[in-house]
């Protein structure tokens, strides 16, 4: 989370991280300053939703956690961010280009959509669990971004190049102009990095 917000992807007690470890989810908690975490404040779940940390509070968003990694045994790790452009995004219907750069592509694919639900409601969880099958990463309608990985690293990789994303859409947008990789050529991509 440090690194999130040290990189202003999210603010100083929004957003949540979290890891699979075998049969245990590791969360970040509610509220607590994201900025300055240690490994003591770490929540501790099982994947039915048993607190095994009672002395903290796990996110808001536990739920969507766990639909994900129930959804999807290829998950392991977990983040979801407010980075402020793709973020800005969410509350269009406009859609973030990967397309134009190869590695944009190669590590992220389609950008998923999830309609709105309210922030921590298991309708929300559903949503994005389901949407976790088919997509990297997924921006929430009017709330921020998740993206997915098999490790922490590749979970965070992704957030920070969705931003990048986001940035370059916009970019192109000003400039009036984009140049797409073809379609041929995003199918090279994708038989080059599953």
């Amino acid at each position: 989370m440090v690194r999130l917000y040290e990189r202003g992807l999210t603010t100083i007690s929004g957003g949540n991280i979290s890891l699979l470890c075998k049969d245990y989810v590791l969360m970040t908690p509610s509220g607590l300053d994201k900025g300055r975490l240690k490994a003591k404040y770490i929540v501790i779940m099982t994947m039915d939703g048993r607190n095994l940390t009672p002395q903290l509070s796990p996110t808001s968003e536990k739920e969507m956690h766990l639909a994900i990694y129930r959804n999807n045994s290829q998950v392991k790790a977990i983040v979801h961010a407010h980075p402020v452009i793709a973020t800005a995004f969410s509350s269009t219907s406009k859609a973030i280009s990967t397309d134009m750069l190869s590695e944009l592509y190669a590590m992220l694919r389609e950008p998923g959509r999830v309609g709105y639900a309210t922030m921590g409601t298991l309708s929300l969880a559903e949503q994005v669990g389901e949407a976790a099958t088919r997509y990297r990463v997924m921006l929430l309608d009017n709330h921020g971004v998740v993206s997915v990985g098999r490790s922490i690293v590749e979970a965070f990789n992704r957030i920070e190049l969705l931003e990048i994303a986001a940035k370059t859409t916009l970019i192109n947008e000003f400039l009036k102009q984009k140049n797409s990789i073809s379609e041929e050529g995003l199918k090279k991509i994708a038989e080059l990095i599953p």
